[in-house]
């Protein structure tokens, strides 16, 4: 019965009471062992998608959704429901994987073509967020890209996947800093030549950079040219205020050495739940606030359907 494919059969008969089936009607009838088997495929999709694995949920989803094309004997109810899980992993998937603008197109065709009922929640708390992500283009920093960050580190660490979690906790800390220049100081990323002090540029190599169609020659600025740029453009930024008691002598926070040693910075030390706690908990005390505005709830981790 685990295999695909294969047929089961059972036998069926008339019956004018609950006594007995009709003499002589008894006949073998076939079924879809592929149908027999959905309901626990469809409980290991949402296993992953409990695990937030949306693209390991959504090549099971997609998988049952192929063989139950093949079988005519599937209730039109499950196999609506197998349909509305693929569509809305594939939108979950994208979106875990930053790629915010075919996500939302295809949110926006679920929304054009009117989904169940089922559908309301994401539509009422993810779709103008997802929006914005799609709307505000690859050029700067943004908060709404430091809460997708946030949540998206989030989803790593309940993966168990500290060392991605803490990566993008980092890229999260550099961004929120580039958005604070940004959306505060109207200074983009790489920041015009002539804009930084020597002290900063004498360090740094020119980069040609584009803003608005225009180029410009620029300093790209990673997370403590940002943060020396910020205290030298207004020693009284409240970013760097609420950062400024967790920042270690070098002047980077005091995770940042446990990261710069990991496989995916610049050592071969493994990160655990412990490295996670620590930079997430400096990040909720001394960054979150900065973008708790327009922070959306977490990405679901359960088919409401």
């Amino acid at each position: 019965l685990g295999a695909e494919g294969i047929e089961v059969q059972f036998m069926a008969g008339t019956r004018s009471s609950l006594a007995m089936v009709a003499t002589g009607t008894e006949a073998p009838r076939i079924m879809s062992a592929d149908f027999v088997l959905a309901r626990r495929d469809f409980a290991r999709v949402e296993a992953l998608m409990a695990a937030y694995d949306y693209a390991a949920a959504r090549a099971v989803a997609d998988d049952l959704k192929d063989r139950l094309k093949r079988h005519s004997a599937v209730p039109s109810i499950f196999r609506a429901r197998v349909n509305h899980a693929c569509d809305f992993l594939a939108i979950l998937d994208l979106w875990d994987r930053f790629d915010f603008e075919k996500a939302f197109n295809r949110a926006s065709q679920a929304l054009t073509l009117g989904g169940p009922e089922r559908s309301a929640s994401f539509q009422k708390q993810l779709f103008k967020p997802l929006q914005r992500l799609a709307e505000q283009g690859k050029e700067q920093a943004t908060w709404d890209l430091c809460a997708d960050l946030w949540l998206n580190a989030q989803r790593c660490a309940a993966r168990g996947r500290h060392d991605d979690a803490v990566a993008r906790l980092y890229r999260l800390t550099e961004a929120a800093l580039q958005a604070q220049l940004w959306e505060t100081y109207k200074q983009p990323n790489p920041v015009p030549w002539d804009n930084v002090p020597d002290e900063i540029r004498k360090h740094k190599p020119k980069t040609e950079s584009t803003l608005n169609g225009k180029k410009y020659c620029g300093v790209g600025l990673g997370l403590e040219g940002s943060i020396h740029f910020l205290r030298f453009l207004n020693k009284e930024d409240s970013l760097i205020q609420n950062m400024s008691e967790g920042l270690g002598t070098r002047g980077s926070p005091v995770w940042i050495g446990g990261r710069n040693n990991s496989i995916l910075a610049h050592g071969f030390q493994k990160l655990d739940k412990t490295d996670w706690n620590r930079a997430s908990n400096w990040i909720i005390k001394h960054l979150r606030q900065a973008w708790s505005d327009v922070e959306p709830p977490q990405l679901p981790y359960r088919l409401h359907f």
